[in-house]
């Protein structure tokens, strides 16, 4: 089996290395957003990190419950489903 894509893989890479700029970017924006949480939501993460990390994580899986679990996962059966037209 031979893959003769010819111009579409430079398009690959250039998916690939916008992906990876806008990636930086959005960890950049989340470390310059820690830092300015409010007053005590900033205090308690300050002084109880581990707690304040199982705290984030118990919201999100509560919310990950509140949504029917269609937040769970990769993506993968919805992406899929997309694009090959279904429902």
């Amino acid at each position: 089996m031979k893959f003769n894509l010819g111009w579409k893989w430079s398009a690959v890479s250039v998916c690939g290395i916008i992906g990876g700029l806008l990636g930086g970017l959005f960890s950049r924006a989340l470390l310059h957003c820690n830092k300015n949480l409010p007053g005590p939501l900033q205090l308690f993460r300050e002084m109880h990190p581990i707690k304040f990390v199982a705290l984030c994580g118990i919201v999100m899986a509560l919310l990950g419950i509140a949504s029917g679990s269609t937040v769970y996962g990769t993506g993968y059966v919805e992406a899929t489903q997309l694009l090959e037209g279904k429902d």
